[in-house]
């Protein structure tokens, strides 16, 4: 969900306190989330507002330098608290995988980019992410995909093959 897709009442957030200050890069996420665990919510399939990433943009900087991985895993943690219990594994372990390929994508383009450190950073969450999945085979998956991306770091490897 994108900031620009959502609207909700002001009092919502007062009933439920406000942002948390222990999250930087994920507090809307988290939010929408115990916004859609207390209140009645719903989703309008149809486009109603835009929103695109720059260069420029927060959201970028943020997944470019790597500093948005570790406030995702705090906020999946989080989020944990939210689920009802018959469902909380399933939904920990789809986040993660999700999280984990994300992460995954944003370190190879940092690697063909050049940004090591920053690659770096993205891949030291993967750990993290792959010990909240409850499927074996999908950790397995993500962990072989993010050593082939370690070994290209510490190869100095961008993975950009000659034309």
């Amino acid at each position: 969900l994108q900031t620009p897709g959502a609207v909700v009442a002001r009092t919502t957030y007062e009933t439920l306190g406000g942002y948390r200050s222990d999250l930087c890069h994920a507090v809307d996420w988290e939010m929408w989330v115990r916004i859609a665990a207390q209140f009645p919510v719903w989703h309008e399939p149809a486009v109603l507002a835009a929103y695109r990433r720059h260069d420029a943009n927060e959201s970028t900087r943020l997944f470019s330098s790597g500093a948005i991985w570790p406030d995702v895993v705090h906020a999946i943690q989080i989020n944990a608290g939210s689920f009802p219990p018959e469902m909380k594994k399933a939904i920990v372990h789809r986040s993660a995988r999700w999280y984990a390929g994300s992460a995954l994508r944003t370190a190879a383009k940092q690697l063909e980019q050049g940004e090591r450190v920053q690659a770096h950073a993205t891949l030291a969450c993967i750990p993290a992410l792959r010990s909240m999945m409850s499927i074996a085979s999908h950790s397995e998956a993500i962990g072989h995909r993010a050593s082939l991306l370690q070994q290209r770091l510490n190869s100095g490897s961008t993975g950009l093959h000659a034309a």
